[in-house]
């Protein structure tokens, strides 16, 4: 901790009404110095570890400090022993005001605090003191903060001021109103999307897209206003794929001009093309603001509510060890973010079928994604795929855009408004190449499936869930034909065949298309979140890929695995690499009960397997928990299967490396923290290389 002094001044005034307890003010320490500064940004609601400490001014004018760090208490705010030196003598909260923190160097590694009230004028209306704060106790994040507030009222800020040399000014930490930007290219088609911060009621926002190439002057080369989800969507026909330019998004707000600048590659020619796979990205591993959660397992490490075993939003790790392998391309298979993280959001009652509700909150945990990845997408095309939980959903079957009866997911549709799907699905795959056939489904939502070609290499990106129909269809399951694709899939994928002959094809889905689990006995196990099922419809659309020639890349297992599938014999089918998850808490497993045949030798849990629904693979690698689900069974029963220690884990991304000149495929697996690691090894069974001849 350096510097000996920090001033901070916030205008301040309550609602005529609230709770009379509720207060407003400053959170000092936020993360505890432990967390990056956009990790320490979430710290919010209840209290816990991390948390730091309030300095806030009630209705009644009266000031106090009050713990944040308390993880049994977290409701509570109890406050903080300190001394007052003037109290407030009025009966309620004048309008204008000013609460005023100084946090001082008293000696050594001692710090004190003082809050002070002045009214209108400036007159000092209330002081008190705070001693005996280590350096340790006010490190980390400074926040406005009200609690105990009610929907009934809360508090008005104004425009805060701070000072002193225990601060320090990064501009370059500012946020919006551009957060990120996502483009692809295909068939000399540029298409961006510039995701923004949700903007003013009177802000009418146009966008612009600028370009050079070299040191020539920025061109304008496209408009767009920001639309549906605070999003501006570009489009320029006839691009120069071959040459690199620089970009930069260009936005004026209320007479100020705000960019966010970019790269946009050169299609990679004559070598390796380089995949980066992701999926299933939480923004922490507990909720914020849920109650406090006991330990899983006894050799877990204690996770707080605000500490890195916790928060492990903005994914630094994650995203410095995908750079250092240098992708070409980005596919993000889907669960961008979960409901229920950082907040547990909004339940399934008549509150959470308001449109405009669900939307902002979607947003706010899709803004946290995009912050944390801008600048992989900000340099590289990247192919977004959506899957249950972008859709605010624990399990998805579309059953072709219809909503889901009585809000039921297991009969099949969407259980959230419409105006909910349409607005993720323009944010989070507008900027996908041209879908193969545009038409909507029920409700009017859109499609993304189909073709482009990048780096000498033919893709298919697949909804592997749009169309697949749901558990229960009515009261028997003769009356209806099981979907996975649905037919128009199933024609793309025909058509797609005889798309750019001579290229190796790789196909894009969210999910494995088979349950490739086990139970903690090691049989066989049914999940219907997997596209195991519909069995049939699965065996279809693995004969259309096999006969394609193509290689499968996916996510949304959290467990990474490698599969041939079967569809005769057990490796007769296409080979699926279904990356591992980039940090969640729900975990699978894959531990049969006796050895397989047909292992790959030193690679455990590998072999033919027979799934729950009757298809047949052969396992050729798998990442999956330290921990054996039997022994996590010991100490956590039900259907919970959430593990947080990370140390537990194996998470992280995936790279697909095609060399059309070798004529191979490799396929890596990367630890999450891989770039923070001397010997920086993937997980045992990869690298896996592979003739694309065999696919």
């Amino acid at each position: 901790m350096t510097g000996s002094v920090a001033h901070l001044a916030v205008p301040i005034s309550a609602d005529a009404k609230g709770p009379a307890d509720s207060g407003a003010g400053f959170l000092v320490g936020a993360g505890g110095g432990k967390l990056d500064y956009r990790g320490a940004a979430l710290v919010q609601a209840y209290s816990g570890r991390g948390g730091g400490f309030l300095a806030v001014v009630d209705r009644a004018g009266k000031l106090s400090f009050r713990e944040h760090s308390d993880e049994k208490g977290s409701a509570r705010f109890a406050p903080l022993l300190s001394r007052t030196n003037l109290a407030f003598s009025g009966r309620t909260l004048p309008e204008d005001v000013t609460l005023h923190l100084s946090v001082n160097k008293v000696a050594g590694d001692a710090f004190e605090a003082r809050l002070f009230l002045r009214g209108k004028d400036g007159t000092l209306l209330a002081e008190e003191l705070l001693n005996g704060l280590s350096a340790e106790r006010i490190a980390g994040g400074l926040m406005l903060a009200a609690v105990q507030c009610s929907d009934a009222g809360g508090w008005r800020f104004g425009i805060p001021l701070a000072g002193g040399d225990m601060l320090s000014v990064r501009p370059e930490r500012g946020l919006g109103p551009v957060v990120s930007t996502l483009y692809s290219l295909s068939d000399r088609i540029l298409k961006m999307s510039a995701q923004c911060i949700p903007l003013g009621e009177g802000d009418q926002a146009l966008a612009e897209l600028q370009v050079r190439r070299g040191k020539g002057a920025w061109q304008t080369v496209a408009k767009a206003p920001v639309g549906q989800g605070a999003c501006a969507q570009f489009r320029v026909e006839q691009w120069d794929m071959s040459r690199a330019a620089d970009f930069r998004v260009r936005l004026e707000v209320a007479g100020n001009t705000f960019l966010r600048e970019g790269n946009i590659a050169a299609e990679p020619r004559g070598r390796p093309l380089r995949i980066g796979l992701f999926s299933c990205v939480a923004a922490t591993l507990r909720a914020l603001d849920g109650p406090p959660e006991p330990l899983e397992l006894p050799t877990a490490t204690a996770t707080g509510r605000f500490d890195p075993n916790s928060i492990i939003f903005p994914h630094s790790p994650l995203t410095r060890g995908a750079a250092r392998q240098k992708p070409d391309l980005l596919v993000i298979c889907g669960d961008q973010f979960y409901e229920q993280f950082p907040t547990r959001g909004l339940s399934d009652d008549e509150s959470a079928s308001a449109a405009e509700e669900v939307c902002l909150d979607g947003l706010y945990k899709w803004l946290l994604w995009c912050w944390a990845f801008r600048d992989l997408t900000a340099g590289r095309p990247t192919i977004v795929l959506m899957d249950d939980h972008d859709y605010y959903q624990p399990n998805y079957w579309g059953n072709g855009g219809r909503a889901a009866p009585e809000r039921d997911r297991n009969r099949g549709g969407y259980t959230k408004p419409v105006e909910y799907i349409r607005t993720l699905e323009r944010v989070e795959t507008g900027h996908n190449p041209d879908p193969f056939d545009p038409s909507p489904v029920d409700q009017g939502i859109s499609v993304y499936y189909g073709a482009f070609v990048y780096g000498g290499v033919s893709f298919a990106i697949l909804e592997d869930r749009k169309f697949k129909t749901g558990v229960m269809q009515g009261d028997d399951f003769d009356v209806y034909e099981g979907q996975l694709l649905g037919e128009r899939q199933e024609r793309f994928l025909r058509e797609w065949k005889s798309m750019a002959p001579g290229l190796p094809k790789v196909v894009l889905t969210q999910t494995v298309w088979a349950c490739s689990q086990t139970t903690p006995e090691g049989h066989p196990l049914i999940d219907f979140d997997s596209n195991g099922f519909p069995t049939y419809a699965r065996r279809v659309a693995v004969q259309l890929v096999k006969e394609c020639k193509a290689l499968m890349l996916s996510g949304d297992q959290h467990m990474a695995s490698l599969v041939r599938h079967g569809i005769d014999t057990y490796d007769d089918g296409p080979l699926q690499f279904t990356g591992p998850a980039g940090g969640v808490g729900w975990q699978r497993w894959f531990e049969p009960a006796q050895a397989l045949p047909n292992a790959r030798p030193g690679v455990p849990n590998t072999g033919d397997f027979v799934d729950g629904f009757g298809n047949k693979l052969r396992m050729l690698a798998v990442a999956q928990p330290r921990i054996s689900l039997a022994e996590y069974r010991k100490y956590k029963q039900g259907r919970t299967q959430r593990i947080m220690d990370r140390a537990l884990k194996r998470e992280g991304f995936g790279m697909a490396i095609v060399d059309t000149n070798e004529g191979t495929v490799q396929l890596e697996c990367w630890p999450w923290n891989s770039a923070d690691t001397e010997a920086g090894s993937q997980y045992p069974g990869w690298p896996y290389k592979v003739s694309l001849s065999e696919l």
